[in-house]
């Protein structure tokens, strides 16, 4: 039966409209059955002349074409792709064999009569011409149904006739290569599967080229060029969100409107700048399609890239967007299912290529390079990535510092990695080796620690300090010169800001029982324990070195937890290594001069804890310097600032406990005032003062037997000091404290005082009851009396006319 040429231009209108139609009451069975009719159209012998077949066949491609302009419909491109080659066949359709007779694979160019195989020469290569061009459309869905089209038709050339389709496989393999850069995942598994087949027809040369390519979209990505016009689709929907009235971003003409409406044309340029982002991204998660189809034809012809593939193949496994580490995840795990050890093989390569790319200005490049720096030194690390340990360290640690939150997570998780590693190595069997490592490691991890102004990344070094003490003590020997005062000195940089806020706002009772407290918390701090560890490993040669270094700290440091904890590790050094110290008397005068200042401090915790240690290095010191300690405390004992008077009473009751017979030396010197002390004013209801009291009073006790003994002792000196006093000091209460120590001295001697004594003492004492009054002058009267009241009848007897006319 023929068919008129009207009548088939009606039927495939009629099959157009089903096809392209969005109704759902037509099935896809029923959309792929009107393809299949319209592709059958041009295949029907006609009455018409040659001229009317062609314009009818053109009329079954346009139509053809134009159901790729319609709704997206993926699947049913792939029937179009295989209609648009049974039109171009015409009568030699496969589609009118004998299909009981005939096979579809026996129909082919060669098998047609001479001038049907001329006519088809000519029809197909312009078909494939046609296809190539609607894949440079502007039409976003016509251009995506041409990949399918393109695939189906080529596939069923290479099959008709190998011939006609290769002048133009160059072309055809740069078109699906430009497949790969589309967002959408179907049109990239067709792109993938059109480079498979492409491959498979083409020479060395072509496959050199296509490898080339694919390699070039996973580094540097690829993006098509295409002529945007109003309605050319930059993002898909829904991908920005909304415009403020509600309608869709999606196309050049909506992004232009809302920069206009926002009165900011600059706005369109960050909008393409986004969209090209975009598209490279979406042609690297296209070129791994493009290898997965490669990988199934050609694994050897790959073998020779794998240095090359590998690493970044190795990198994109942990890229934030799941589509596109799954499809590297595929292709890795293709690239190594015959291949052992692949990451210990390219565990530098990989290295490399994450250094380079762990500071990109993508946050997703460096996020990914840091999750997968994490997995590589989980137990791939070589000699190469040890060496760049340091550096490595450094940059993790400055991305812990991240603006987006996600690289900061990886970046912690790769800090994690190196941490272990760091420990792991450090502790070596191989000691020459954990040494040269840690040579070239610890200077990164110290600055780190102590000069990093991010606080996380300072409690990360010291945190990895202290477990390197713990873990290799032995092998840190050779630097614990530098890491024993770096870690002292952090004690108070780790302090929490609340101390000082509280400080600020405290008396001076509250301020020493917050200065006690945080004394307490350096001796327990983890660092404070980390020192310890370290203690058995000082020899000669790391006190010598570090000596300057801890004087200053002891000296001038700012810190009051760290002063107190460098004074804790010279007392733990005065115990448990005493003879370290006693052939190093050189560098403990100079520790013990940079503590003596420190005795007059202001801060009365820092006098106490200076005071204990100045008592137990006060064994291993020169005797000048301990002369010159106690005249400090002389001075202080008689001095107008009750600060340096409580200095100086912690001191002497610090080397009562811990070194008593160095004190009994210079007994004559210390009692005096030690007594003198203990004679203070105290005012009635005045409880501070009494406290005080009660202090020198124990203090005193524990210098001397008692204080008849005392007296007798000492008691020329003792009165020397009180006569001096009341001579010579400017202070008032300190005269009345002088005038007292008088008073008690003679009434501890009674009886025994001579005769000769109370009259000299009497002879100094009157002539500064003359002159000017003053607050407490009573007391030498007080004193006189005490001395006529010792011993009367022994007086009378020694005394002479002149010195009774002098008393009375």
């Amino acid at each position: 039966m023929k068919t008129p040429v009207k009548c088939a231009t009606e039927l495939i209108k009629i099959c157009e409209q089903i096809a392209a139609s969005r109704k759902e009451i037509f099935s896809m069975k029923m959309r792929e059955k009107a393809i299949e009719v319209i592709g059958l159209v041009n295949s029907t012998e006609t009455t018409d002349c040659d001229a009317q077949c062609e314009q009818l066949y053109e009329e079954c491609v346009s139509s053809l074409l134009r159901i790729g302009e319609g709704p997206p419909q993926p699947e049913l491109q792939l029937s179009v792709g295989a209609a648009l080659f049974h039109s171009a066949l015409g009568l030699h359709s496969p589609l009118r064999r004998d299909q009981f007779e005939q096979l579809e694979a026996e129909i082919t160019l060669s098998t047609l009569p001479p001038s049907s195989q001329q006519f088809l020469s000519l029809r197909l290569p312009s078909l494939l011409d046609r296809l190539l061009l609607c894949q440079s459309s502007s039409h976003l869905h016509q251009r995506r149904a041409a990949f399918s089209w393109l695939l189906v038709v080529l596939q069923k050339v290479s099959l008709f006739s190998p011939q006609l389709y290769r002048p133009r496989l160059q072309h055809i393999q740069e078109a699906f290569c430009d497949g790969l850069t589309e967002s959408n995942e179907f049109v990239q598994e067709i792109s993938s599967r059109g480079l498979g087949t492409v491959y498979e027809m083409a020479g060395e040369e072509l496959k050199k080229e296509l490898v080339g390519t694919l390699l070039s979209a996973i580094t540097e990505g690829r993006r098509i060029t295409t002529k945007i016009e109003k309605d050319s689709v930059v993002f898909e929907e829904n991908e920005l969100g909304k415009a403020p009235d509600g309608s869709s971003l999606s196309t050049y003409k909506a992004l232009c409107d809302l920069a206009t409406d926002m009165n900011q044309p600059d706005l369109i340029y960050k909008f393409m700048q986004l969209a090209k982002h975009n598209a490279t991204w979406n042609s690297k998660k296209g070129a791994a399609f493009g290898f997965g189809a490669l990988l199934e034809h050609a694994r050897e012809e790959l073998e020779p890239y794998f240095g090359q593939l590998v690493p970044k193949i190795f990198r994109y496994r942990y890229d934030p967007d799941v589509k596109l580490q799954n499809a590297f995840k595929g292709i890795y795990n293709a690239l190594t299912q015959n291949k052992k050890n692949v990451m210990d093989e390219f565990a530098d390569e990989i290295a490399k290529e994450l250094l380079s790319m762990i500071t990109n200005k993508e946050w997703r490049v460096r996020e990914s390079c840091c999750l997968a720096l994490s997995d590589l030194l989980r137990g791939h690390d070589t000699l190469y990535i040890h060496s760049r340990l340091p550096e490595i360290f450094d940059i993790v640690l400055r991305l812990k510092d991240d603006v987006k939150e996600s690289v900061r997570l990886a970046a912690e998780r790769a800090a994690e990695s190196v941490r272990r590693l760091i420990i792991r190595l450090s502790t070596s069997s191989n000691e020459a080796k954990s040494q040269a490592f840690l040579s070239q490691m610890l200077p990164v991890i110290l600055n780190c620690a102590t000069q990093s102004p991010i606080k996380v990344n300072k409690a990360f070094g010291l945190i990895l300090i202290i477990e390197l003490f713990k873990s290799s003590a032995s092998q840190l020997k050779p630097h614990a010169a530098v890491l024993i005062p770096q870690l002292l000195e952090s004690i108070s940089d780790n302090e929490s800001a609340v101390l000082n806020y509280l400080a600020a706002r405290s008396n001076e009772a509250q301020l020493e029982a917050l200065d006690d407290a945080r004394a307490s918390l350096a001796r327990t701090s983890p660092m404070m324990s980390a020192v310890n560890d370290l203690l058995p490993q000082i020899d000669s040669s790391v006190l010598v070195a570090m000596q300057p270094r801890l004087s200053e700290l002891l000296h001038s440091s700012v810190g009051v937890s760290t002063r107190s904890a460098s004074a804790q590790f010279v007392t733990m050094l005065c115990l448990r290594a005493p003879q370290l110290l006693l052939d190093h008397r050189a560098q403990c005068d100079r520790m013990f001069h940079s503590i003596v200042p420190s005795l007059r401090d202001r801060n009365p915790s820092v006098r106490k804890q200076m005071a204990g240690t100045a008592s137990h290095l006060a064994k291993f010191v020169s005797a000048n310097e301990i002369s010159n300690l106690m005249k400090t405390l002389a001075k202080d004992l008689v001095s107008d600032r009750e600060d340096m008077k409580q200095g100086a009473r912690h001191v002497l009751r610090s080397l009562s406990h811990n070194c008593p017979e160095l004190l009994s030396n210079f007994s004559t010197q210390i009692v005096p005032y030690v007594f003198l002390g203990k004679c203070m004013q105290v005012e009635k209801g005045d409880e501070v003062a009494k406290k005080k009291q009660a202090e020198w009073e124990e203090l005193w006790t524990e210098i001397v037997p008692s204080t008849n003994a005392a007296v007798r002792l000492y008691g020329n000196e003792i009165f020397d000091l009180g006569l001096s006093t009341l001579k010579e000091s400017e202070i008032w209460s300190v005269r009345v404290q002088a005038a007292k120590m008088l008073e008690e001295a003679v009434r501890q001697l009674k009886g025994t005082l001579e005769a000769n004594k109370a009259a000299e003492v009497i002879g100094l004492l009157l002539p500064l009851l003359s002159g000017r009054i003053w607050a407490g002058k009573e007391s030498i009267l007080i004193t006189v009396r005490a001395i006529l009241e010792a011993n009367p009848s022994e007086f009378r007897k020694h005394w002479n006319e002149e010195i009774r006319n002098q008393v009375g």
